[in-house]
């Protein structure tokens, strides 16, 4: 089955990730620059997945059972940038 609300925050993330690259495109276009234009569309992309919260935990554990180990530094590089908090959100008793 699929999940319609996590396919619609990716589309979100996606739509942000374009607008930024376009923004950086008009204020600054030549074709020596398309690093920057992929670096800046994977950063805003990240952090937009991180703040909609797509990634939950299961799918990185997923990821790291589908890289090969000399890859899996990758996957925990992914999981700190846009993966979910590794801390506990139940509140706290005073």
């Amino acid at each position: 089955m699929i999940d319609l609300k996590a396919m619609a925050r990716v589309l979100c993330s996606a739509l942000i990730e374009g607008g930024a690259v376009l923004a950086v495109e008009f204020v600054w276009f030549h074709a020596y620059l398309l690093p920057l234009y992929i670096t800046v569309g994977g950063a805003f992309y990240l952090l937009t997945l991180r703040f909609i919260k797509v990634l939950r935990k299961d799918d990185i554990a997923l990821l790291h059972k589908l890289f090969p180990v000399r890859l899996r530094f990758l996957v925990s590089a992914l999981s700190r940038i846009a993966g979910p908090p590794d801390h506990d959100e139940r509140p706290r008793n005073r």
